[in-house]
């Protein structure tokens, strides 16, 4: 759901309701005007027929700022709980992230710990096809068969 959209669009509905209230009043005010100033009374049913629809259009109008202030009011609660939701999922994902990184990087050995090893396996006295399997084991963290080595010459 795309709610920011909807919620600018409700905002500018209510700036232009807001406008045109504005410029009915001015009307109105206008024509009060003009029939004191002419004194006629056909003038004045006129007005009078006027005054009502406008008024009557203004509160249509209201009703309408008021119902999109409301479902605006509604839209902003959604787009902040959808924004608290993506946070959330954001933070899940970091957390994730971070095991995983910790999870693949438990099983390496650094280079300072595969020379020692390589050091004690080449000391014990074994052939070469085990100690090479041996330091392979040690620095993958993988079962390697010597067996699988002694066919290498060198």
């Amino acid at each position: 759901m795309n709610t920011q959209p909807q919620l600018i669009k409700h905002y500018i509905q209510v700036a232009s309701l807001v406008a045109m209230n504005r410029e009915l009043q001015a009307q109105i005010q206008q024509l009060k005007d003009e029939f004191l100033n002419q004194k006629n009374s056909h003038l004045e049913n006129d007005l009078n027929l006027f005054i009502q629809q406008t008024e009557k259009k203004i509160k249509q109008l209201e009703a309408e700022a008021a119902q999109l202030t409301e479902e605006n009011k509604d839209l902003y609660q959604q787009l902040w709980n959808q924004g608290k939701e993506l946070e959330s999922c954001y933070q899940e994902v970091r957390h994730t992230n971070r095991e995983l990184c910790q999870a693949l990087n438990s099983n390496q050995v650094s280079y300072s710990q595969a020379i020692a090893s390589a050091k004690k396996i080449l000391c014990d006295d074994q052939p070469s096809s085990e100690a090479l399997a041996r330091l392979l084991q040690v620095i993958y963290g993988q079962d390697v068969s010597a067996i699988a080595l002694e066919g290498l010459r060198r």
